[in-house]
């Protein structure tokens, strides 16, 4: 049975976790995390902790290596050597939101377009044919 929505692409499991880093301090809700390859975005979100339910929004890149992050839940049972990671599924998120709404946007102005158009046409035949046929200059 298929629905009316679009399906879009899965090419990873969205509980894969990317960009892997490794926790250097906590002092109360601001933590610093150690990055080894690319650093994740300011205002991107991490999760740590044990079963990775300590959500931390990124803050500042201190920089090439460490984040500043704000903790967003509380930060019980978090300490230095953890690891904290970016969810793939939020990256894809965040690189394809402006794709996507570009493409709804398009098709929105086509549809309206399509219906302003064929009631305009609806229009003119509706005239034209009331008008009768038309006289043409220097013909009698």
């Amino acid at each position: 049975m298929t629905t009316g929505s679009p399906q879009l692409p899965n090419r990873e499991s969205k509980t894969r976790l990317a960009s892997p880093g490794v926790i250097v301090s906590v002092r109360g809700s601001v933590v610093v995390i150690r990055f080894d390859g690319h650093l994740p975005p300011i205002y991107s979100v991490l999760r740590a902790g044990p079963e990775k339910q300590i959500v931390i929004e990124v803050q500042a890149q201190c920089d090439a290596h460490h984040v500043r992050g704000i903790a967003l839940t509380p930060t019980q049972g978090l300490a230095r050597g953890m690891d904290a990671s970016r969810l793939a599924a939020m990256e894809r998120a965040d690189r394809n939101i402006d794709e996507l709404l570009e493409n709804l946007h398009g098709t929105f102005h086509r549809l309206r377009q399509s219906g302003i158009d064929e009631e305009l046409f609806d229009v003119i035949s509706g005239f034209e044919a009331l008008a009768g046929p038309r006289q043409q200059p220097g013909r009698r």
